[in-house]
């Protein structure tokens, strides 16, 4: 495991790139904890305050982990979180966001067998808790994996995806996380606005209020490196 204190780290600029001290006041240490939960792949992370929350994954075997990890970033330390409730089982590809308030937000992923799911979990961390999802089942994006998710202003943005059959997705779906109900977002696509191609594996964040979209896979030798925003203030 490695730690880059980000305390250090300056705006670079290309004229930057050839100053060894502004490169190198950033540092990465290695940090080896008493307990580590070992290799994991495809797992969701979520940091709140001094804590990360990893979810899921596939290990080393290739076996599923449905545990529910925290890492708490002042001790440098592992550990397994024992929560009430019911928990999802092992995922892999899925997403997790989580609010100021501590309310962590799971969706889609593969599931213990293989399938594909579209359902959300909540996770309280202040009370390790899980919490039943109430949306109605009519209304929320399809099964998928390797989707990317963000929170904005208390609404889960979910982009993408990839389907059974090697179905891609571009479609743009909102949780909103205190009423817990879905809704899609049609854009239309004109002059002026366009619509990313589908795609799976693909890096989404916010920029001063904008979701940015990059990359990704369209199918298995279309690697993408578009770059896409979408301003979300009519939503």
């Amino acid at each position: 495991m490695w730690v880059l204190d980000l305390n250090f780290v300056v705006q670079v600029t290309a004229t930057d790139l050839g100053d060894s001290n502004v490169l190198g006041s950033a540092v990465w240490k290695s940090v080896t904890p008493r307990f580590s939960p070992g290799p994991l792949s495809h797992a969701s992370v979520c940091v709140l305050a001094k804590k990360a929350f990893i979810y899921g994954g596939i290990r080393s075997n290739e076996e599923s982990n449905s545990k529910l990890l925290a890492f708490d970033s002042v001790h440098e330390q592992w550990e397994v979180v024992k929560a009430k409730g019911t928990p999802p089982g092992a995922l892999d590809e899925h997403t997790a966001v989580i609010r100021d308030d501590g309310k962590m937000f799971i969706f889609g992923g593969f599931g213990p067998d293989g399938e594909l799911t579209n359902d959300t979990f909540i996770f309280n961390v202040n009370n390790y808790t899980w919490l039943p999802e109430k949306s109605p089942s009519d209304c929320r994006p399809k099964p998928r994996a390797g989707h990317s998710a963000l929170l904005l202003r208390n609404k889960m943005y979910v982009f993408g995806g990839k389907g059974g059959d090697c179905i891609k997705y571009n479609d743009l779906w909102i949780f909103d996380t205190h009423y817990l109900t879905w809704e899609q977002v049609y854009i239309q696509q004109d002059i002026e606005s366009w619509i990313p191609e589908e795609r799976s594996g693909q890096s989404m964040f916010n920029y001063k209020g904008k979701i940015v979209v990059y990359g990704g896979m369209h199918h298995v030798l279309h690697e993408l490196g578009d770059l896409s925003i979408f301003d979300p203030v009519d939503t």
